[in-house]
Order: structure tokens, then sequence, then C-alpha cells
């Protein structure tokens, strides 16, 4: 075709693609053809062709049949020179690639439709936590016993680290990963809004690093945080505590490792427990949740309390 777009010449397989007879298009303007859409980016793909003078160029537009319906084409862009330098003519090799487009789109919609569905079963399992966190909650009102009000408490806490997790995995726009950090935070201030610290003076200080984990590690390693700063909060601070009761979390990448911190400068852990984990129900669970994680274990008794876990990070 020549430069400003009009055919010179038309293959006989053009009938087969788009049902023309090719002296039907001889002389025509491509642009009667090509879709609205596509229009502006077929010309701006031959006008930068032209100007950058690329032997070759390759691009997808639609374009219509003779029955009415638009067929995808991809096409080869190749230019042809006068002996001078001047464009001669553009030529155009194309093939109709309409069954791959169709499957792309019905591809694309498949998983939309599972994103979906995806995002409501979060959800669902999110609202079903919560329920159940109320329901504790409303049953815990008739304990007058302060030990089962406590397990009553702690199993809250429990179902709401992992409702948090479907939440926040419901508002990603990846949803098979969360961003710990921002989930730490949320996770962090609800304890301590639980335990009414916020009115005992007890410090936080946080040091973390965005750090991006999967739905099978964000739950384990919630509930890890979950059930280490619940002791702190519980049992690091007693009345007498002189210094500033401080309880500190960190959480950094390295070498596709996750270092999660989490420590206290209470009291400590009594001696006679020894450095894997006591055999107390919660860090009881802390220990099979970190098998759960791969990760390694280590607590530190010097100065407080301080756990050190790391595990190997998503890919």
């Amino acid at each position: 075709m020549t430069p400003e777009g009009r055919y010179l010449y038309v293959s006989p397989s053009y009938k087969t693609i788009l049902g023309y007879e090719p002296e039907e298009l001889l002389g025509k303007n491509v642009d009667r053809l090509v879709h609205p859409k596509d229009l502006r980016y077929l010309s701006e793909a031959i006008r930068q062709t032209i100007g950058q003078r690329q032997k070759l160029s390759r691009l997808e537009y639609r374009i219509l049949h003779q029955n009415g319906q638009y067929r995808w084409l991809e096409a080869l862009i190749k230019l042809l020179y006068q002996p001078n330098g001047g464009l001669l003519k553009v030529q155009l090799h194309s093939r109709d690639i309409t069954g791959r487009k169709e499957m792309e789109e019905r591809l694309r919609i498949s998983m939309h439709e599972k994103d979906v569905l995806l995002k409501e079963i979060y959800h669902s399992v999110k609202n079903n936590m919560q329920i159940i966190v109320s329901l504790l909650n409303l049953q815990s009102n008739q304990i007058k016993d302060k030990s089962l009000y406590a397990l009553f408490k702690e199993s809250q806490n429990r179902i709401f680290s992992m409702a948090l997790v479907h939440e926040m995995l419901y508002k990603s726009e990846d949803l098979s990963k969360i961003d710990f950090k921002e989930y730490l935070k949320k996770l962090i201030e609800t304890l301590f809004d639980s335990y009414g610290v916020n009115q005992s003076g007890i410090g936080l200080d946080l040091d973390l690093e965005s750090i991006v984990l999967d739905i099978d590690k964000a739950i384990p390693c919630g509930l890890i945080v979950q059930e280490i700063i619940s002791n702190s909060l519980k049992y690091a601070f007693s009345p007498e505590w002189k210094d500033k009761p401080n309880v500190r979390v960190g959480l950094h990448r390295k070498e596709g490792n996750a270092h999660l911190t989490i420590g206290d400068n209470g009291t400590g852990i009594p001696e006679k427990i020894n450095a894997k984990l006591p055999k107390s129900l919660g860090l009881n669970l802390v220990a099979i949740l970190a098998e759960q994680l791969q990760a390694k274990i280590k607590l530190d008794k010097n100065e407080g309390t301080k756990f050190r876990i790391v595990f190997r990070m998503s890919k």
C-alpha cells in the first residue's frame, strides 16, 4: 500500500482471511476496514517504523471481515524505498490470529471470575471468623472466673489474627499475598487495645520492612506474633516494674529470608524454662507454628525476653 494507506496490491489469500476479492480493495484506504479503536495504533506504528527507518515491525490489530465481523490480524510491516531514499510503499504481511485472541480473552475472563470468587471466599471466611469472635465476646461477658475469661480472650485474639489475613487478602490486588508490615501494624494495635495497654503505659517500638508473604506463611507467622506479644503484655511487666515497659518488634529481609524479632524489657522467662520454648499452651503453639513455617527460632533471655525467628520467604 502507499505511505498514505491505499491498497496497491492485495494477495489472493486475503479472500480466505477476510472474504474480499482482491480487486474490491485496490485503491481503497485501509482506514475503512481497520477497527476504529485500532486505527490510531496502526497509523502510529507505521509512522514510527517510517520515522526510525526500521526494516521490519510487528503489530496486532482488528480489521473488518466481509461478513461484518472483525478479525484479529498479526501483521509484519516492511518498508520499500526508492533508489533516492524516499519511501516507495509499505507492505503488510498478515495472518489471522482471531482464534488465539479469543482464547486469550476467554482466559482473561476466566481469571477475573476466579479472582472475584476468591475475593468472595476471603470475605466470607473473614466474616465468619468475626462472627465467632463476637460470639466468644458475648459468652465471655457471662464468665466470672478470671482465668477462664483470659482463655476466651486469647481464643478471640487468635481467631482475629487469622481473620485479619483474609481481610487483607480480600483488599489486596494480589489475592495470594499480603504486605506483612501493614498486617503486623494492625494486629499489634488490636492486641494492645485488647489488653488495655494504652492505659498502662507500655511503649511500642516497631522497626518493620515491607515484606510480602503468601497466606501459607502469613497465617502461622501472624499467630506466632500474636502469642508472643500476648504473653509479653500479660506477664512481662509486674505492677512493681520500675523501668519504662516496652515491647519491640522487628521485621527485615536478608538473603531471601524473613527475620522477625519480638521482645520486651520485662522480667523475662524463668530460668527453669529451656532455651527452646516452654511447654505452656501459648508458647508450645509458637513452636508448632515455627515448625510449620520451617523456621529457626531462638529465645534470648538476656535483658528481658527476645524471640528471633528466621524463615524462608515466598518466591
